[in-house]
């Protein structure tokens, strides 16, 4: 989705972790008379193995589940769904599947402040 990135809280030796964490993606929000404000993109939820719970020196990928955004429903209409996680080769070890429940707010939202710009030549101690 717009190349956007959200990471969740590593669950340690865990062979079904339960997340149960908001991911909040934002989308400017130009008049798109009636047409959903995200048809056509895409939400890739990759799973990995964190290499600072595992024996190895790199993270492992598990899976991944990607979703059209035209399927996403509507704040309240939404329900938990579960999806088989795509492997990365026809060998892979790893199968399973994760829950997940999203949706969208049909609403503008407003954008986030920018943070204070830094001032050159000043410091304090």
């Amino acid at each position: 989705m717009a190349a956007t990135h959200r990471k969740t809280r590593t669950v340690p030796r865990d062979l079904n972790p339960v997340w149960n964490e908001p991911l909040v993606f934002n989308f400017p929000w130009p008049e798109y008379g009636g047409i959903h404000p995200v048809a056509g993109e895409e939400l890739e939820v990759t799973i990995f193995h964190d290499v600072r719970v595992a024996p190895t020196r790199r993270n492992n990928f598990l899976g991944r589940v990607r979703r059209d955004a035209r399927q996403f429903v509507r704040k309240g209409e939404e329900t938990l769904n579960y999806f088989p996680l795509e492997k990365q080769s026809y060998f892979s070890w790893v199968r399973g599947d994760i829950g997940l429940t999203v949706h969208y707010l049909d609403e503008p939202f407003a954008p986030e402040p920018e943070p204070p710009a830094a001032h050159a030549g000043t410091a304090q101690s």
